[in-house]
């Protein structure tokens, strides 16, 4: 019986962790108009914006992109602007359930030129806890 206890809690551990990541995935695909079937890694999620916002691209051509895209606005994600670095930092997946207990967030680096013009697109991912840094 204490067998049967301890593998049903670790199968509920299991699929709490599971579909935390999988509903950050499916949001990033929504907000970058990314298909199904690809998945939402760093690469794949770069080249989604490199498609809407090509390298070159102003400042003021990203911001309306993302906020065409609710990103930094639909309570799920926060933007903010580093003037000294000259980048835009965005952070997907802010707000988990309460009961997740592994999250993932997705951290996107807008980096521009003196001339205020797209340079790069950083993607990474990260994996923790309910504490999860999120810079």
């Amino acid at each position: 019986m204490k067998v049967v206890f301890t593998g049903a809690i670790l199968c509920l551990i299991f699929l709490t962790c599971v579909t935390g990541v999988l509903s950050l995935h499916r949001e990033v695909r929504k907000d970058f108009e990314m298909p199904a079937y690809m998945g939402a890694v760093p690469n794949h999620v770069q080249s989604a914006i490199l498609h809407q916002v090509p390298l070159g691209s102003t400042k003021q051509e990203v911001d309306r992109y993302l906020q065409s895209r609710g990103v930094g606005q639909d309570g799920n994600s926060t933007c903010r602007w580093r003037e000294q670095e000259g980048q835009l930092n965005c952070v997907i997946g802010t707000h988990p359930p309460a009961w997740n207990l592994v999250r993932e967030i997705c951290l996107l680096s807008f980096v521009f030129d003196s001339d205020h013009k797209l340079r790069d697109v950083q993607v990474r991912s990260r994996l923790g806890g309910p504490n999860l840094s999120l810079e």
